[in-house]
C-alpha cells in the first residue's frame, strides 16, 4: 500500500486554501487505495473539522521521525528546499504546491495553478528533473464541484 504525507497549515489568519488544495489530492489518492496522513499543527485540525477523517501527525514529530513514504505533498509558504532536502532520502517523490515563485524547492513535481503562470517562472527555482505544472489548466477542483458541473450541464 502506498503512503502519502501532506504538510500544510490552516487558520483564520492563513485561511483554508492550503488544506483544501492538499485534500483534493489526498481524496483522489485514497480512492486509488493510498494511505494519506496530514502533517499539521493541532490548530489546523481544529480550524477545519473535516481533517479529522485523516490520520494526523505533529510537524515536529514528523520532521524528527522522517518516515519513509511514496509521496510528500507540501503546501506551505514557510517551507523551502532546506525542509524538502531533509526528506529527500526517505521520500520517493516530493510534490510542492506554490503560487509565489519566490523561493527554491527541492521537489520532483511543482504545481502552481495561478492563471497566467508560466513554467519558466520556476526554472531557476527547482531541480532540472522537476516537472512544473503551471497555469489554470492544472487547477485542483474538489470532486463535489466537478459532479455539480456535470449535473448542471445535463439540465441545460
Amino acid at each position: 500500500m502506498k503512503t502519502a504525507f501532506f504538510r500544510f497549515e490552516a487558520s483564520p489568519l492563513i485561511g483554508a486554501g492550503h488544506a483544501i488544495r492538499s485534500c483534493v489530492i489526498a481524496d483522489a489518492l485514497i480512492e486509488e487505495g493510498w494511505v494519506c496522513k496530514i502533517v499539521a499543527l493541532e490548530q489546523t485540525v481544529e480550524f477545519i473539522k473535516n481533517l479529522k477523517k485523516y490520520e494526523f501527525i505533529n510537524p515536529e514529530d514528523f520532521y524528527e521521525l522522517s518516515p519513509e513514504a511514496d509521496l510528500l505533498v507540501i503546501d506551505n509558504y514557510d517551507l523551502d528546499e532546506t525542509y524538502e532536502k531533509h526528506f529527500r532520502s526517505k521520500i520517493k517523490k516530493i510534490f510542492v504546491i506554490d503560487d509565489l515563485a519566490n523561493r527554491k524547492h527541492d521537489c520532483d513535481i511543482l504545481l502552481d495553478q495561478t492563471y497566467g503562470r508560466n513554467p519558466v517562472d520556476y526554472k531557476a527555482l527547482v531541480p532540472e528533473h522537476c516537472t512544473i505544472l503551471a497555469g489554470s489548466d492544472y487547477v485542483l477542483i474538489r470532486k463535489e464541484f466537478i459532479e455539480m458541473r456535470s449535473k448542471a450541464l445535463e439540465k441545460r
